[in-house]
């Protein structure tokens, strides 16, 4: 997972001097997606998902879009587990929640493949095609996650301060929300064995 770097000024809003990185614990209580990089026609891949975890992916919300688009960002395309033969996704939940790409639904096959670069766009392609594929497992899990996060300071506020470590954390919580993954359990900074949350960059550039 990547974020964007974050400002934070001075009381008198002045620019900010020095770059600071740090870690977060992040615990995203999720349905367990699984990526299977070994390419399978869609019945196939149906087939594997139902043996071995599951089912295909099936989407009901941005947040779940967002997870699989997560865990699938090494490969370009993966089917999910909607077709259009039924209409409805492969374990049997009723199709609530889309996310065509432009031109689509169309006539060019029965089965569904979402995008790994297009924000997750879906498109119809031939049930033949071998692609990489999601599968999910039934029950949920806490899936733990640390991001290396960098940002600026001016120095003259206490990085020690719990409050101002407490203001930097519902921003970041913010901006997790704007990218629709809202559904995290808990955010918390990421200690050093001295207690330190911040450290000086030694990146030489940033962009």
């Amino acid at each position: 997972m990547k974020l964007s770097h974050c400002t934070v000024h001075g009381g008198d809003q002045s620019p900010v001097v020095l770059e600071i990185v740090s870690f977060l614990r992040i615990q995203l209580e999720t349905t367990g997606y699984i990526l299977i990089t070994d390419r399978k026609n869609w019945r196939d891949a149906q087939s594997h998902c139902r043996q071995y975890h599951t089912d295909l992916a099936s989407i009901h919300s941005l947040e779940e879009q967002n997870q699989i688009r997560i865990v699938s960002e090494e490969t370009r395309w993966v089917w999910i587990g909607l077709s259009t033969e039924s209409w409805q996704w492969s374990d049997q939940w009723s199709l609530s929640f889309t996310n065509w790409a432009a031109g689509q639904p169309s006539a060019s096959g029965d089965c569904v493949a979402m995008s790994t670069t297009d924000s997750g766009k879906w498109i119809q392609n031939s049930c033949d095609l071998q692609c990489p594929f999601v599968c999910y497992e039934e029950a949920k899990f806490v899936k733990k996650q640390t991001v290396r996060f960098y940002f600026t300071h001016d120095g003259e506020h206490s990085l020690t301060d719990s409050s101002l470590q407490t203001t930097i954390l519902n921003k970041i919580s913010e901006k997790l929300k704007s990218i629709g993954i809202g559904d995290y359990k808990s955010i918390s900074w990421k200690k050093d064995e001295g207690g330190e949350v911040f450290h000086l960059s030694k990146r030489r550039e940033f962009k």
